[in-house]
């Protein structure tokens, strides 16, 4: 478990900014990036932290129950063999070969993310059009920054 946050408060009080927090309970905001962060705040922060950290070895100790879980819950990373012989996988196999098996005996769902139509695509523009319509809003600023409004102004008068 890691949790890390800069602190601004002294560059804040340096240019006379104030932070104000208002919570309601003693411990709603124990540390914060703003305000000043005392001694107190910091150790019920890592009081929590802690908490945390052992509410994770208890649900690994559960659903992986035949491994040395304080060995295992330090922070480290393990590929491969290394997690395999430290029992936090069951074996090694390329995602194929899992859902290959796993099409054997249950159905097994293909899930395509769609992407937004263009502009061109609603309107039913074809595939020309709509590069042409791409091509000239792409020059629209460069063009917007070379019209001159003040003399076309002068024309309308």
């Amino acid at each position: 478990v890691v949790s890390q946050l800069p602190n601004f408060h002294k560059w804040l009080k340096n240019h006379d900014v104030d932070y104000e927090m208002f919570t309601a309970g003693d411990y709603k905001r124990t540390v914060t990036v703003f305000g000043e962060n005392d001694d107190e705040d910091r150790a019920k922060y890592q009081e929590e932290l802690e908490q945390t950290h052992e509410l994770f070895k208890h649900f690994v100790n559960r659903y992986r129950g035949m491994l040395d879980v304080d060995k295992v819950a330090t922070g480290e990373h393990w590929y491969g063999e290394d997690a395999l012989h430290l029992n936090l996988v069951d074996k090694l196999q390329t995602s194929d070969s899992y859902l290959l098996e796993r099409m054997k005996n249950n159905e097994v769902y293909a899930l395509h993310s769609r992407q937004k139509p263009t502009i061109a695509e609603k309107l039913g523009l074809s595939q020309a059009a709509e590069a042409t319509l791409s091509m000239a809003i792409d020059k629209l600023p460069d063009a917007l920054a070379r019209f001159d409004f003040n003399s076309r102004l002068n024309i309308l008068k």
